[in-house]
């Protein structure tokens, strides 16, 4: 065998195993939808297996404590007694027992930091778990989440995986943790074009996969109801529940333009439920079943393509 092509076979083998690793580095998840929120199913510290709610605007691994006594997926003994309340986008829970905890989901994925164990939680599932504090045990603890939403998938990506997508080919925005109880905000520009007249909010903006719109803002912060106040011409209508209660407003936007992608004809939830601690606002689903994210929680980067 000659010289050149011994070279090209070894540079070759190289060059496959570390695409070998990178695929086995990582893991993926098959996602289902139920009443407007995703789950992946998979086993808790190995327990049989559970849906779990995926959701990336909780501070802590959510458990309902009946459901953790009974599967034993969660030791609540491990967690101190609590006799705190967490008021959450406007819905308050009650915590019964809070610590930092280590659970295994997958393979290689964990999760690592704050647990709450809650009273009569209403997720049916007993179990939700934010996607910012998954981590990639194989990895070296990375914690680099791709959601492709449209083929309903939840990734966990290796550092080396990362580099293989081809970063230069997508669009880069910074994350920050300066929010409240440190959940992950993409900072951005955004844009509303209505009644013929474009408005701008630069702001943070939750990733959320518990909102189903394009886009929702929250009324009460201090930056979103300045630009509310400065756009009094533009149509606001009523949110009405079946039961005549007005739950909110919301603006039927011609487009909308956040992180640089547009939506036309874009419904944006205007909300007067969340405190004025919560960022302008939050991308939702119908955005990510268009753009698959991946983000880097680490380096404090989402990707869109």
């Amino acid at each position: 065998m000659n010289y050149f092509k011994r070279n090209f076979l070894f540079a070759s083998a190289v060059l496959f195993t570390a695409f070998a690793s990178a695929q086995e580095n990582g893991e993926t998840f098959t996602t289902f939808k139920e009443g407007g929120h995703y789950f992946i199913t998979a086993s808790i510290n190995g327990k049989p297996e559970t849906p779990i709610m995926l959701e990336s605007g909780t501070p802590a691994l959510f458990v309902d404590s009946a459901f953790a006594v009974s599967s034993g997926c969660v030791d609540i003994s491990d967690y101190p007694p609590s006799k705190k309340n967490l008021s959450l986008n406007g819905v308050k829970f009650r915590i019964t027992n809070e610590g930092d905890g280590k659970v295994r989901i997958g393979k290689h994925t964990i999760f690592e930091g704050p647990v709450f164990i809650l009273a009569d939680y209403e997720n049916p599932y007993h179990v939700t778990v934010p996607i910012h504090l998954l981590h990639n045990e194989a990895d070296g603890g990375s914690r680099i989440v791709k959601v492709d939403l449209a083929d309903d998938r939840l990734q966990m990506m290796s550092r080396a995986s990362l580099k293989e997508a081809g970063l230069k080919d997508l669009s880069s925005y910074r994350i920050t943790y300066k929010t409240y109880m440190h959940m992950p905000a993409v900072k951005t520009l955004l844009k509303i074009e209505e009644g013929g007249k474009e408005r701008t909010l630069k702001g943070k903006y939750y990733i959320d996969l518990g909102n189903a719109e394009v886009l929702f803002l929250v009324e009460k912060n201090k930056n979103t109801a300045k630009f509310l106040e400065s756009n009094s011409d533009m149509s606001l209508h009523e949110a009405v529940a079946p039961n005549g209660y007005v739950v909110g407003r919301y603006i039927w936007a011609d487009k909308c333009t956040i992180c640089d992608m547009e939506f036309q004809d874009a419904l944006i939830v205007v909300s007067p439920h969340f405190p004025p601690t919560q960022p302008e606002g939050a991308i939702g689903l119908k955005f990510l079943k268009e753009h698959p994210a991946i983000m880097d929680f680490d380096k404090k980067r989402l990707y869109l393509k």
